[in-house]
């Protein structure tokens, strides 16, 4: 049992201290970087902040437009279990669409997280895990799995 504590605690801090460096590289791209109309998710940046709506922009604009309405054009390409289930957690914890696709594309990345450590503790011992976990957050592309896009659920799956 406190080998299972010990785990969740070192994914855990893991997991806030990679959430935290997203959130200080978000206010800092809000400072350096110009806005794009042309990627922007119109629909979200009306009345959410801008912390809220930057996780759900270019490919999340899809999801959440599939959660909302269904399949139309040009939005095909897309699998359905990750616009199903921001649906369905709109409408179990009448969320927001935008909120309930990051709580999703959180709560994946977790467990994933979690799968990833338990793995790597068969061959290994737990630095490597450990590092595993790091390493999986450090990498560039990473952010993705805080934004409204699959990558993280297709992690878990």
């Amino acid at each position: 049992m406190l080998r299972l504590v010990v785990m969740f605690k070192r994914i855990l801090v893991a997991f806030i201290i990679w959430k935290v460096v997203l959130l200080y590289f978000a206010l800092l791209a809000k400072e350096w970087l110009p806005l794009r109309e042309i990627a922007l998710a119109e629909n979200f940046s009306i009345g959410l902040p801008y912390l809220h709506w930057v996780w759900g922009n270019f490919d999340g604009v899809n999801y959440v437009e599939i959660a909302r309405g269904g399949y139309h054009w040009p939005n095909f390409a897309f699998f359905p279990l990750f616009p199903f289930l921001i649906s369905l957690g709109k409408k179990l914890f009448w969320l927001h669409l935008l909120h309930s696709g990051v709580l999703i594309a959180n709560g994946a990345l977790l467990l994933s997280l979690v799968f990833l450590y338990k793995i790597a503790r068969l061959d290994f011992k737990e630095k490597i895990a450990d590092r595993s976990i790091i390493l999986l957050l450090v990498f560039p592309t990473a952010f993705f799995y805080n934004a409204v896009y699959a990558d993280s659920l297709y992690l878990l799956l």
